[in-house]
């Protein structure tokens, strides 16, 4: 723990980034579902549906317009006033009219008569137990009776094939009727439309009747036929009068939980006793979203990390270049005081462990301050450095050097004897006396050389540092009392 002490605030901050940033990406992931459920329901859907519409009563204005166009043809009422002479021109008629109109089926049934003209079954004549016999006597004999009109179904083998126009009458001039003409439209081209939308906007478009049951939809499945059986079951019971309702509004609603959550726009079509119901699952839609969230999530969760690990590896670099400042000597690059006390409390102590000597040389440079009036500061801030790279040069891998004031500098020689450490002292004393230190600096044209008085001292055993430090300022005194440019040490 004490390791991350000094990265605590950095934890806590990044703590609360990663708090802020999870709530952020979970209330706009909630936010952005709100807002794409809202236009689902009130701009996608209705939108749709109003195509839908549009397309239907297109289709119902061009099978209406084409029934009137045949009701006043010319050559049906010629062909009737010739008491029906010639069927096969009718045939060729009919069969030619449905063809432009790509009409599926068309027939013709004589009042009079009671025969039917068809393209599919040729002429037939309809017997007097017949519905349509008695439907068309009633037409006869009451001008005004209500004709059979809007859309219907023809079933065969349980597939709903033809879309049927409403039926119109030939009149004559004393307005009675003549016959009864009806068109047929195939519903491939409306079926095929709603598989198309469905696709690209992953709907479910469906007609019902008001009892709730499906008139027609696009190429169903058993598994699609048994889905969509639960789905109006489940809107009838939702909304009872959702289907008998004859408002020509468009009724929002929604049923399922979770991402079985559906949305459903039904609309009413009146003169079809139908209702369009178009349901938009979200299953897929949620699910795109969740995708999305966790590649934001991913992305974000990505960036902050990296944020992180370089806000740790900065906040470390700048702990220890603090540190180094603080331990350092900012001229020298050598240890400072203070933190040269502290390697030498420890070393103190190895060596009563180990019992192998330590001892300590203290360096003077000789008349530094004159040296500086003469030569100028950074001339002597110069030598000050390079004289810190000749002693370190000089010094093995386990002795310490430190800068201990202006011009001083202190080393400490770990497992060396007063012998040996002064005969080490005294050939770094002769390499400083002779080295030119011009050679590294166009400060001077001159060669440049300084000398270095050093005293020596052992450390003893249970000795305080303040006592060897003292001997060896001792020693240093007395070399350079003697002349300088010595050395000396304390026993």
């Amino acid at each position: 723990m004490s390791k991350l002490k000094p990265y605590s605030q950095l934890i806590w901050i990044s703590c609360i980034l990663a708090f802020t940033l999870f709530a952020v990406l979970t209330l706009s992931s909630l936010r952005n579902r709100e807002l794409q459920q809202k236009f689902i329901a009130h701009t996608a859907l209705p939108l749709l549906n109003q195509s839908l519409l549009t397309q239907l009563q297109q289709d119902l204005a061009t099978v209406q317009n084409s029934v009137t166009q045949v009701t006043t043809d010319p050559f049906i009422r010629h062909w009737l006033s010739q008491s029906e002479a010639d069927s096969n021109s009718l045939q060729t008629y009919f069969k030619t009219l449905c063809a432009r109109l790509q009409a599926e089926h068309c027939s013709l049934m004589v009042v009079d008569t009671q025969q039917v003209f068809d393209t599919h079954a040729g002429v037939k004549t309809i017997s007097d137990a017949e519905a349509n016999a008695q439907w068309l006597a009633a037409l006869k004999n009451r001008p005004t009776t209500t004709l059979e009109h809007g859309i219907n179904y023809s079933t065969q083998a349980g597939q709903n094939t033809r879309l049927h126009s409403e039926t119109e009458a030939l009149f004559d001039d004393k307005k009675q009727a003549l016959a009864v003409f009806k068109l047929d439209f195939s519903v491939d081209r409306l079926r095929q439309l709603i598989g198309q939308l469905q696709t690209r906007y992953q709907v479910r478009i469906n007609f019902v009747d008001q009892k709730g049951n499906l008139v027609l939809a696009s190429a169903l499945s058993k598994n699609r036929q048994d889905e969509q059986a639960q789905n109006l079951a489940a809107l009838k019971h939702l909304s009872p009068t959702i289907f008998s309702s004859n408002s020509v509004e468009a009724q929002a609603l929604e049923y399922g939980q979770g991402q079985e959550k559906t949305l459903a726009l039904n609309q009413a079509i009146p003169q079809l006793a139908w209702n369009l119901l178009i349901e938009k699952p979200l299953v897929k839609d949620i699910q795109l979203q969740q995708d999305a969230s966790l590649l934001w999530s991913a992305i974000a969760g990505f960036g902050f990390l990296l944020i992180l690990v370089l806000g740790f590896f900065s906040t470390r670099h700048f702990l220890s270049k603090l540190e180094q400042s603080a331990a350092t000597d900012s001229l020298t690059g050598l240890l400072n005081r203070q933190a040269f006390d502290f390697v030498f409390q420890q070393a103190l102590l190895d060596s009563e462990r180990s019992r192998l000597p330590v001892c300590v040389a203290l360096i003077d440079i000789d008349f530094f301050k004159k040296f500086n009036d003469k030569h100028g500061r950074l001339i002597g801030n110069h030598c000050l450095k390079e004289l810190a790279q000749i002693i370190k040069r000089a010094l093995r891998e386990s002795d310490i050097v430190c800068r201990w004031g202006g011009e001083e500098f202190l080393l400490m020689l770990k497992n060396c004897s007063l012998e040996k450490a002064t005969s080490i002292a005294e050939n770094l004393r002769t390499s400083i006396a002779g080295y030119d230190f011009s050679r590294t600096t166009d400060l001077s044209k001159h060669r440049i050389n300084i000398s270095v008085s050093m005293g020596v001292a052992e450390c003893r055993t249970h000795e305080t540092e303040d006592s060897v430090f003292e001997r060896a300022e001792i020693a240093l005194a007395q070399a350079k009392e003697s002349g300088r440019n010595l050395v000396y040490f304390s026993e």
